[in-house]
């Protein structure tokens, strides 16, 4: 089971909880519900009206803002859920939420932080939200740690191709050669060793490969799992320079060997020796939520680095990069985020599982609801706006539809009802036969037979 599938934990009686959260102020107010959490990447930025005054903005430059909230709820899914009910009729739509947690927990961690004890005790059964003090990106955000690590994202890499006629032939891109075998400038680090863990279920025939390869490897999953998942399994590889596997990962093109397009492999930059990166690694490919349950956690895999580039501070795995001065993951469309330790402290592992989940889900969220767009626009040529569609999918999530399809299937019935004037309440399960005892997606079908019909009309 993958550490993204966690259903979020509770705790036992209302109290305040605290996050900080991020914002992008907007032009008007939703009327069919409220925003959905965004990623940082989301490029739907709009303002408030000038005179607004609702909140208090630190700088009035820029279309994003962060700032401390306290909602008084039972649990972490509360939280966002009340935020983003109290946001309907608010100029702000959240984008999203880090370090969400009971305001206990938040001053055992920030104990100097008084702002955040009166926020916390200004929040009550008749006002259960309270937005502390906004500012603009431009601004920093609260965190009496300072950032553990370093983060790039560089755009414009070009791969190898397949170099008929060079010689001699490249190994590594001149736009990587400095971060994968070279010394760290940000960091100053020299003497690094360079190791790729890779993803079997990527590449076929990985095992194979390594085996020919006369290169130092080892899955990282022993025992039983080590057992039964040899071709899904992570690898750990020592990688050389003037290696022909090295020439693979980053090669670029239609044949078998050419790895790039794959994103199968993170980058490992560390003055460790093989066997103590190993078991290093080792402890994270597992890690326990706060009621103690186990999760894999793919740490290997893009959205792992994206959450520590949003997350300069962390939370992280706890000890995640004692061993480790730099990770290096490309991005087939030709990026790579290269994150590095600063040389301060990571913050403890107990609220990194509850973050990272909430992000990965995000994100989730958001990829499948850019291609319910692209659907719509391939489809209908027309593509609703993106608070139309945020709207959408809440209400098919609202409706218990769990499956991509239903999901996708609820969202175009309120399309077509939208695109004929009408509004998605027009919707009535109460009108379909057996509608509650039904498969989602057959529950799906019904709906959008009947928005199909009523648009007719």
């Amino acid at each position: 089971m993958s550490v993204d599938l966690i259903s979020d934990t509770t705790v036992a009686a209302t109290e305040p909880w605290l996050a900080q959260c991020h914002f992008v102020r907007r032009h008007s107010v939703l009327q069919d519900g409220a925003g959905l959490a965004v990623s940082a990447e989301d490029n739907d930025r709009s303002s408030v009206p000038d005179d607004d005054t609702a909140f208090e903005f630190s700088s009035e430059t820029g279309d994003q803002c962060h700032g401390l909230v306290a909602v008084l709820t039972t649990e972490r899914a509360g939280f966002e859920e009340a935020l983003e009910k109290y946001l309907n009729d608010q100029p702000l739509r959240l984008l999203w939420c880090e370090d969400i947690m009971p305001a206990t927990r938040w001053m055992m961690r920030h104990p100097k932080d008084k702002a955040a004890i009166d926020l916390a005790r200004s929040v009550h059964d008749y006002r259960p939200v309270e937005i502390g003090p906004l500012s603009t990106v431009d601004g920093s955000l609260h965190h009496d740690n300072p950032d553990a690590i370093w983060a790039d994202f560089i755009v414009g890499i070009t791969p190898l191709d397949d170099q008929f006629g060079v010689w001699p032939r490249k190994m590594v891109p001149d736009d990587l050669q400095g971060f994968l075998f070279g010394p760290l400038a940000k960091g100053g680090q020299g003497d690094l060793k360079t190791y790729a863990v890779i993803d079997a279920s990527k590449l076929p025939n990985l095992v194979e490969t390594l085996a020919s390869s006369e290169l130092k490897y080892r899955c990282l999953f022993t025992g039983e799992a080590g057992d039964n998942l040899v071709d899904v399994a992570p690898y750990l590889v020592e990688l050389l320079e003037d290696h022909r596997f090295t020439c693979n990962l980053l090669s670029q093109g239609d044949q078998p060997w050419q790895y790039w397009d794959r994103e199968a492999a993170m980058f490992v930059r560390s003055a460790g020796g093989f066997d103590d990166i190993w078991r290093h690694l080792r402890k994270f490919t597992k890690i326990p939520d706060a009621n103690g349950k186990w999760f894999f956690l793919r740490f290997w895999d893009r959205m792992f680095a994206h959450y520590l580039q949003e997350h300069p501070t962390g939370p992280f795995p706890d000890g995640f990069f004692r061993q480790i001065d730099a990770l290096i993951v490309p991005h087939k469309e030709g990026s790579v985020r290269v994150v590095g330790k600063t040389g301060h402290d990571a913050t403890a592992s107990e609220p990194f599982f509850e973050t990272f989940s909430t992000f990965v889900a995000g994100n989730k969220r958001n990829g499948f609801i850019d291609r319910v767009a692209a659907f719509f626009a391939a489809k209908y040529a027309e593509k609703p706006e993106n608070d139309v569609l945020i709207s959408q999918y809440q209400r098919a999530r609202q409706l218990t539809m769990v499956s991509e399809l239903a999901v996708l299937k609820t969202m175009e019935a309120q399309f077509l009802l939208h695109r004929a004037g009408k509004s998605a309440d027009a919707l009535d399960t109460d009108a379909i036969p057996d509608f509650d005892n039904m498969s989602d997606v057959h529950r799906a079908d019904a709906l959008l037979e009947q928005a199909t019909n009523m648009a007719g009309d």
